[in-house]
């Protein structure tokens, strides 16, 4: 079976959908891949082989093990930013765990919390004092991550932020850190982020940080992340979604983030993310990932058709650092062309 006709098997079987003559092999193969395994326990058919449960099932039990440690690990960090009278905000998906109390069907790596950048050794001095190791330590404003902790006991580690993951200029809006309601994590309290704003967040870091826009390919637990939030009581603030764009390019990125989790997973989405040069970006990004020969000729189409829109971006850009304080990236085309070089080569765990 072709990747195309094994990722859209795996998707009907997510959305709950019958399938005549499902090839397990192959939709395990890009479940795996995609780090979303523990989802297909939710919607397993019963006809489904006895191996294929059984490793469903496995897998599942041993993920639900693990978030619920990252969940009380994430607590404990949070109650020592606490002590010192700081509120983490947390992002991706650790947000996707304090929504949940824990119980979250899809794999997580680390823990992502955000603090003020005026206090980022306040939060460092609290995290080691209460047994958190320092792993990495980034001394500069350019990165939004600034370090990386953990214990030994712990499933992942701790990623302590200045600003939320993202493009710098895009993204260091103080409102970030505060938009969003307080969560109980055991001893320690968090922020979590509105539903829109987690949207955009995620929207910014998959397909501008990440190069998903022009790479291809999909992240399908961060499409069935959005389709959750769609789907949630809560629902999604979709006027104010559409306010936090602040370029074109930017309001494309997002409306192909949104349109990639309605082919996805079926979740519905407002009218104008569907319009057709939304369609042909997402259907351009399946050819890249069903045919990896055409990833490099159709990243370079898609930069040329945007090149207006990409020169106001960068513009836009430029203008949002040195108002932030940033410091200032230089621009060449030898360093744009890097720059598309790194993104195609990249290996981005759960990215299809």
């Amino acid at each position: 079976m072709g990747k195309a006709a094994a990722l859209t098997q795996l998707c009907r079987l997510l959305q709950g959908r019958t399938l005549a003559d499902p090839d397990w092999p192959a939709i395990l193969e890009v479940a795996n891949l995609a780090l979303i395994t523990p989802r297909l326990e939710r919607c397993l058919p019963g006809a489904a082989p006895p191996e294929v449960s059984t490793f469903v099932h496995e897998v599942a039990q041993r993920n639900r093990a693990r978030n619920a440690l990252l969940y009380r690990q994430m607590g404990e960090a949070a109650a020592a930013l606490n002590g010192v009278g700081l509120i983490p905000t947390v992002f991706k998906g650790g947000a996707c765990l304090a929504r949940t109390g824990g119980d979250c069907p899809r794999l997580i790596s680390d823990i992502d919390l955000a603090i003020a950048p005026a206090v980022i050794d306040l939060a460092l001095c609290a995290l080691t004092d209460a047994g958190f190791s320092l792993i990495t330590r980034h001394e500069t404003t350019r990165h939004h991550a600034v370090a990386a902790l953990g214990r030994a006991q712990d499933p992942g580690q701790i990623d302590l932020h200045q600003r939320p993951p993202g493009p710098a200029s895009l993204v260091c809006d103080p409102a970030f850190l505060l938009a969003g309601s307080i969560a109980q994590i055991g001893p320690g309290r968090v922020r979590v982020p509105d539903p829109h704003i987690h949207i955009y967040l995620q929207a910014l870091h998959d397909q501008l940080q990440d190069g998903g826009y022009w790479r291809g390919g999909f992240d399908l637990r961060h499409a069935w992340d959005i389709a959750d939030l769609i789907c949630a009581p809560v629902g999604v603030d979709w006027s104010q979604l559409d306010r936090l764009a602040p370029t074109r390019l930017t309001a494309k990125a997002l409306a192909v983030q949104l349109m990639a989790c309605h082919r996805l997973t079926g979740a519905a989405i407002p009218s104008p993310a569907r319009r057709w040069p939304v369609r042909l970006s997402v259907w351009r990004q399946w050819m890249q990932y069903v045919t990896p020969g055409l990833r490099t000729p159709l990243a370079a189409a898609a930069i040329l058709a945007s090149s207006a829109h990409l020169l106001h971006h960068r513009g836009h850009t430029r203008l949002g650092q040195a108002d932030a304080g940033l410091p200032a990236q230089r621009a060449s085309v030898s360093a744009s062309l890097k720059r598309l070089q790194e993104i195609l080569a990249a290996e981005i765990g759960g990215r299809l």
